[in-house]
């Protein structure tokens, strides 16, 4: 890659998270790019080379979402550059390839979640306490393994019951509430943590071996090892998409969802919820019609 499209790429990653985007999303178009260059186009692209690249890659048996967000790629550095350089956007007509219908993910099921949770339960240790702590504050709240990771000691407000997520997949701040129960977890662990040789560390959870903070790999990590001891397969993901469909039917609103788990808009909802559709719609008509006609 020469200097002038190093310095494209940079300056069109630097404009969008200085636009308040998602910087994770950035780093995914930027990947693209660097396949686009790779495979002998240049970039600004234009909108031949552009369609010759999604048709070559799509022949090769990539997958409609891939190339989805290929062309949000391409299509995204284009109008940025055509705003910067006040020129028309190259890749106005480029169409995006029809997604394929999304499979419902895998949702944790609450009697998975009651024998992980009894297995936590009886360890009184630092390292269970605080286990117990995350997978409580992860059903509670629908948070994502990485902000959990992230959450320092300052963030926490067990008065006002919640927690400020500073650094979020949006590069947006945003306050997570604490359940009751999580909330007396997350007590218990930071008593223990009190006397942690890592206690002067501003990450609020440590790793129980070492002076160090947890980071998200460890939770996973974590996940597997305690999940393997009560005999059962639950990811944090898992417990992200059991909190959105627990919401959705107990009637909890879209807007109040979006807000706690940080969604920007209703569309993750309704792919995460997608599995309770009929369960939700049929409480709805009991409360809606049969509960009015009663």
């Amino acid at each position: 890659m020469d200097k002038a499209t190093a310095r494209l790429i940079r300056d069109y990653g630097l404009w969008w998270k200085v636009s308040g985007r998602a910087a994770t999303t950035v780093e995914g178009y930027e990947r693209h790019l660097v396949r686009y260059i790779t495979a002998g186009y240049v970039l600004p692209p234009v909108l031949s080379e552009a369609r010759e690249y999604l048709g070559a890659c799509r022949d090769a048996g990539r997958s409609t979402q891939w190339l989805h967000i290929a062309s949000r790629s391409l299509k995204s550095v284009a109008g940025w550059w055509a705003e910067e350089e006040d020129e028309v956007n190259a890749l106005s007509k480029l169409k995006y390839p029809k997604l394929d219908e999304p499979a419902p993910g895998i949702i944790a099921s609450d009697d998975d979640l009651d024998r992980l949770l009894a297995v936590l339960k009886r360890d009184r240790t630092f390292r269970g306490l605080r286990d117990h702590a995350i997978v409580l504050l992860l059903a509670d709240s629908g948070a994502r393994r990485s902000e959990i990771a992230r959450i320092r000691v300052e963030d926490v407000d067990h008065d006002g019951a919640v927690i400020l997520l500073p650094r979020t997949k949006s590069s947006k701040a945003r306050r997570i509430p604490i359940s009751n129960r999580a909330g007396t977890a997350l007590r218990r662990y930071e008593r223990l943590r009190s006397a942690h040789p890592g206690v002067a560390l501003p990450a609020l959870f440590l790793n129980w071996r070492y002076r160090s903070a947890l980071h998200s790999d460890s939770i996973t990590a974590m996940f597997e090892s305690r999940c393997a001891e009560a005999g059962v397969s639950i990811s944090a993901h898992q417990l992200r998409r059991r909190f959105a469909s627990v919401w959705g039917v107990s009637g909890g609103s879209d807007d109040a969802l979006c807000s706690i788990a940080g969604w920007s808009d209703t569309r993750m909802v309704a792919r995460y919820r997608k599995a309770d559709r009929e369960k939700i719609a049929t409480l709805q008509f009991d409360t809606i019609i049969n509960g009015r006609a009663g």
